[in-house]
């Protein structure tokens, strides 16, 4: 029983003398996808993290430049902290916001001059350069709205001064802060952020010095920038360093040559007195704007305020991180940003490297992917050819073809090749298809697993968490497949492609048009069409043959016959008509039509135009039209001729006198035809075209002989004129 005893009281002390490491859990790394490429896989890579709530404090110290070059961006940055200093915990963080710069002793009417936060400095006193360097802070505090409020009352009070003494106020924040806190307490960690532009002009001590003879006292070890760093570090302490450089403006105001020689020293040296490197940003207004500057001060609080945490993966040779595929995810499986300067792991010397210190408590997953090469098979080939079978010949997709497969490592796959599609049928005529494949052969380390991670830490608090093992993968591989599809046209006769038609008498007939010719081997063949037989008239009515005649390529001929049936057009019968003024007139008088197919169709004319006007001499056209049963028309014109009527009572009075008559001629009526009208035509042949009357002024003799002619004579002209009016009614 002694011993049981002895053993857990031994086991109880080695269990209270491990690190708490619980605080942040995590299972092994494992591939959760594989992508394969031809001989490139891909494959992504998960590690499941969680982080407990905090148990690390933090005190911020904002050690902040206020020279006048900075009162345009200030505004910028302090937005930037205010954010930062409202993810602090005003239960277990503190703060303070310590500006620096330097005034000259006859400054006092500046508002930093007699802020009641400000601490002044006398330099040089009682001489002609005598100035002051300023301090402006809060005291450390659990309020986060003190903070926020010195830091905002630099912008509400215009608190800037002159110089930068940047060493000066960094060692006066180191020293202001181990004077309030002499006792170190556990957990607890302190952050220095220093923020400042340009170019510094004082020392450690305060002592106003220029740049451009006094480069190292500014910035060196001993007296300057890197000498107050290296103090805070020195005490424990971690500290961080942001610049912000307007360079067009320090150019003008120091030269370029200055400029690029303070700026290479800035680059060079800072980065080793921070407390990492990337502690460690420089932007300038070329390369960035105030916005991302900010962004990194607020940054770089949020990355220090959690616990410390970040995964290492040892990557096998052979393989390399896919830059950019680095993801954080949370419960949810929304990606979680990481803030700068950790936005994105480092790989160097085959091994990825990630600080998660940012995150806040939860559960979370890591994913990044890694590429290599893997095995692949050979790649196969087929050779094989068209063909064109007559119908009804013997086919087999192999013994008939014979296919042939090699591969880039010169095999005969032959042997291999598979049909995979097949639908020929040579007993009809048609074109088809084969389809054949092959795979190529496996490389003999085709199923041998690849490594893709030797090894992996995961680091809690700056103790190792957990060992990550070696990560493995074996790829399927598969073979390549080639595949080939070829024609195969089993062929008949051509065919002619033609239908009967119908046409009018004296319609222009072509025998070719319309007409096609195919054939499944040579495709179109309408040009080698021959008419062997035509005997269409199209003048008279009637039923007609055409034969055509076509050869395909192999000597197959097809021939076909079409009927073209020769119609005649409708006729309209109609003749021209004279009237007189006042007649009456009917224009479907003396009017017919007739078709060769539908017989009499009179009643089908219609009235194109009609002018015809009773009451007004003159000539006037009627026009009719008829359309048979499908759809053929005819169309006829005649022409209406209305005479004037001869009234005797307005032509011979008693006071006229005719003193002769010439003889009038009568002749038969005479009947031109003209295309589809007949125009009849009254014609009187007179000896004189004109009656001359003469006017008497005087009564007529009694007993005058030219009385009596001149009263036979009109009524010779009225009877004629009734009888041709008899006539033509």
């Amino acid at each position: 029983m002694k011993k049981i005893a002895r053993i857990l009281i031994i086991l109880v002390l080695l269990m209270g003398s491990v690190p708490n490491i619980s605080k942040a859990v995590t299972s092994t790394h494992a591939v959760v996808n594989t992508s394969i490429i031809e001989d490139t896989s891909v494959n992504t890579i998960s590690v499941p993290i969680k982080k407990a709530p905090r148990e690390k404090k933090l005190d911020l110290v904002i050690v902040q430049d206020l020279s006048e070059s900075f009162r345009d961006t200030y505004p910028n940055v302090a937005s930037k902290l205010k954010e930062a200093i409202d993810l602090m915990s005003p239960v277990i963080d503190r703060s303070q916001f310590i500006g620096y710069t330097s005034i000259k002793s006859s400054d006092t009417g500046l508002p930093l001059y007699s802020d009641p936060k400000t601490i002044l400095e006398a330099q040089n006193e009682g001489q002609y350069n005598e100035f002051f360097n300023v301090i402006y802070k809060n005291e450390m505090t659990h309020s986060l709205t003190d903070t926020k409020a010195t830091i905002d009352n630099v912008t509400s009070k215009q608190l800037y001064g002159n110089g930068t003494p940047t060493a000066y106020g960094i060692q006066e924040a180191l020293e202001d802060y181990q004077t309030n806190n002499q006792v170190k307490e556990a957990e607890r960690e302190t952050l220095f952020l220093v923020v400042t532009d340009g170019f510094p002009n004082g020392d450690i001590k305060g002592e106003a010095l220029t740049p451009s003879i006094s480069m190292a006292q500014l910035l060196g070890p001993t007296t300057g920038i890197n000498a107050a760093l290296s103090n805070i570090t020195s005490a424990g302490y971690l500290s961080s360093f942001g610049l912000w450089q307007n360079k067009a403006s320090l150019e003008s105001e120091w030269g370029t040559s200055l400029y690029n020689n303070y700026n290479n020293y800035i680059n060079t040296n800072v980065p080793n007195f921070v407390s990492r490197n990337e502690f460690f940003f420089n932007m300038n207004s070329d390369d960035n704007s105030i916005g991302e500057f900010s962004s990194a001060v607020k940054d770089i609080i949020q990355t220090n305020l959690n616990d410390q945490l970040s995964i290492s993966e040892k990557v096998s040779v052979g393989q390399t991180y896919v830059t950019s595929s680095a993801k954080v995810k949370n419960s949810a499986g929304e990606i979680v940003a990481i803030p700068s300067p950790y936005q994105e792991p480092t790989f160097a010397n085959q091994t990825l490297t990630w600080n998660l210190d940012a995150l806040p408590e939860g559960d979370y997953t890591v994913t990044f992917d890694v590429t290599g090469k893997i095995p692949v098979s050979s790649t196969p080939s087929i050779t094989a050819q068209g063909m064109t079978l007559s119908e009804g010949a013997f086919f087999d997709p192999i013994q008939t073809v014979k296919p042939i497969a090699t591969d880039t490592n010169f095999n005969n796959l032959t042997s291999e090749i598979k049909v995979i599609a097949n639908d020929v049928d040579t007993s009809k005529p048609g074109v088809y298809h084969v389809t054949y494949d092959v795979m190529g052969e496996l490389p003999a380390n085709n199923n041998k697993a690849i490594s893709l991670i030797d090894s992996g830490e995961i680091t809690y608090r700056g103790t190792l968490l957990k060992t990550l093992e070696k990560l493995d993968f074996t790829p399927s591989v598969t073979g390549r497949i080639a595949t080939k599809t070829i024609k195969i046209t089993v062929t008949s006769r051509p065919t002619i492609t033609a239908v009967d038609k119908k046409i009018y008498v004296g319609d222009a007939y072509d025998a070719r048009k319309d007409v096609r010719a195919n054939d499944a081997s040579d495709g179109d063949i309408t040009g080698d069409i021959e008419i062997i037989k035509n005997d269409v008239d199209n003048t008279k009515p009637g039923v007609y043959d055409v034969t055509y005649k076509v050869t395909n390529s192999v000597g197959e001929s097809t021939t076909k016959t079409i009927q073209v049936t020769v119609l005649s057009k409708p006729v309209i019968e109609a003749i021209d008509h004279t009237i007189y003024v006042g007649d009456a007139f009917d224009p479907m008088s003396e009017v017919s039509a007739r078709d060769a197919k539908d017989g009499d169709i009179t009643d089908k004319i219609e009235i194109l135009k009609n002018g015809v006007n009773t009451n007004k001499p003159g000539m006037y056209k009627i026009t009719y039209k008829v359309i048979n049963s499908i759809g053929e028309s005819a169309v006829v014109t005649v022409k209406v001729t209305v005479l004037e009527k001869v009234d005797l009572e307005k032509t011979i009075t008693p006071k006229k006198i005719v003193k002769s008559i010439p003889p009038v001629k009568l002749t038969k009526p005479v009947f031109e035809v003209t295309g589809n009208s007949v125009e009849k035509v009254p014609s009187i042949e007179r000896a004189h075209e004109k009656i001359s009357m003469e006017s008497e002024s005087r009564l007529p003799r009694t007993g005058d002989s030219n009385g009596l002619s001149v009263l036979v004579g009109l009524g010779f002209v009225v009877c004629t004129a009734l009888f041709l009016r008899r006539r033509n009614q």
